[in-house]
């Protein structure tokens, strides 16, 4: 039975086997205005960073307002503010389904140029006009 449980384990765990550089689960499914997902990462240049999104039915929006902020390693901070678009305007999802869930990757994240190796901090918070932004699971940041 324990053989059972560890082989179910290990294929929940290897189902998101993405390389997260920083990820946050939102347990209660809702992603607070204050609810800031920060790291620090050590770069090569050209290395390029995307975003991945994992949200529910619950989430009632077309879009999603993400704040993007970076520090390089000599301490200039630039924000990004980014609109994505998740459905049409009829309410179509123009994002992956994986049974309950949708699944969005944005793959131009970050549009500064790294152009010196180093530590860069980064944070990312959800910029919507909304105390809690439900229906979100799950946002991280990919190589």
């Amino acid at each position: 039975m324990l053989i059972y449980l560890f082989a179910w384990a290990s294929l929940v765990v290897s189902c998101d086997s993405r390389d997260y550089l920083s990820s946050k689960e939102f347990e209660d499914g809702c992603w607070a205005v204050t609810d800031v997902m920060n790291f620090e990462q050590d770069l090569q240049t050209a290395e390029m960073l995307s975003l991945h999104l994992k949200f529910n039915t619950e989430y009632r929006f077309q879009n999603i307002y993400l704040q993007i902020s970076v520090k390089n390693p000599q301490g200039k901070e630039t924000e990004i503010v980014h609109n994505e678009i998740l459905s049409d305007p009829l309410g179509e999802w123009k994002v992956e389904a994986s049974g309950k869930n949708y699944l969005f990757d944005l793959t131009d994240l970050i549009e500064i140029p790294f152009t010196q190796a180093g530590t860069y901090t980064f944070s990312v918070a959800q910029y919507m006009r909304e105390e809690k932004l439900c229906g979100i699971e799950k946002v991280g940041i990919l190589r």
